[in-house]
């Protein structure tokens, strides 16, 4: 009995050396005789983490489209965004369209973040997402942009479908008209669109100011699409301010409707031909 009580005893002690060796906070969060934090620190500690590392959804501000979703302490300041950059006050009329449709896109695409190509789609292909009166106008101004730096819209519109169309998709119930995600790249594009408007002395966000954002910013497709036709963000820039030139700043909502008449109520031929959309029988 004395030899079991011996070997009791050295083996408690040799448990309580080896339990020294632990890192001081492992035994502290098995242990509370070890522990250096009261329970509620602890429980408070537990809890920043958490708050930390999972995402939330801030409320939007109306009339918001949108809300935007912050997934880290990191991401936080990239994805910060002026309360003027979703304020209809901000953008003209049709500029504010093409903003207001963008969950639409995002659902159209089976997308749960708002990112620059989408941005893009709706701008040229405000029809495909149900986008607002006005939208045909924002389409217009921002083509005429594209075509006067010298894009091929037909093929800028076959190179972001394809894009669009391998992007990994977001279903299953809830997944469409759930509150949407700002991405960094959005942001960015906001932003630069933001800046465009100082440089073209506008006093709102246009469509034109849109497309000069993306082509700034949106280095996920926008960039390497105009890249690839050999036309950089100056010659984009340029183009804006050439019509600027003719039309003058944009100094109301309504300035699409106003500035150039023949968008609304006529056709672009020149636009026209460098799409492709002329018969070739015509001018013989």
């Amino acid at each position: 009995m004395a030899i079991l009580s011996y070997k009791l005893r050295n083996t408690m002690i040799l448990g309580m050396l080896l339990a020294a060796s632990f890192d001081k906070n492992v035994i502290s969060s098995f242990s509370p005789i070890f522990s250096t934090k009261t329970p509620s620190n602890m429980h408070q500690q537990r809890h920043n983490s958490i708050i930390r590392s999972m995402p939330f959804t801030t409320q939007p501000l109306n009339p918001q489209p949108f809300a935007f979703r912050k997934c880290s302490r990191q991401q936080s300041s990239a994805l910060s965004m002026a309360a003027s950059d979703f304020n209809p006050e901000s953008y003209t009329e049709a500029a504010w369209t093409i903003i207001s449709a963008l969950p639409s896109a995002c659902d159209f695409h089976s997308q749960q973040t708002i990112e620059g190509p989408l941005l893009l789609d709706t701008l040229i292909n405000p029809s495909k997402h149900d986008a607002g009166e006005g939208s045909a106008q924002a389409q217009a101004a921002a083509e005429k942009v594209f075509v006067n730096a010298g894009v091929n819209m037909s093929r800028l519109r076959g190179d972001l479908e394809g894009y669009l169309a391998k992007l990994p998709k977001v279903t299953g119930s809830g997944a469409k008209n759930s509150q949407k995600g700002m991405g960094r790249n959005f942001s960015r594009v906001v932003d630069g669109a933001r800046t465009a408007m100082k440089v073209l002395e506008d006093s709102f966000i246009t469509s034109e100011a849109l497309v000069l954002g993306l082509a700034k910013e949106d280095d996920s497709f926008t960039q390497k699409a105009l890249s690839s036709q050999n036309i950089g963000y100056t010659k984009i820039l340029e183009a804006a301010q050439a019509i600027r030139v003719k039309t003058g700043p944009a100094s109301s909502r309504t300035a699409e409707q106003n500035y150039d008449a023949l968008l609304k109520y006529g056709k672009d031929f020149t636009a026209m031909a460098a799409e492709g959309k002329l018969d070739p029988v015509i001018g013989r």
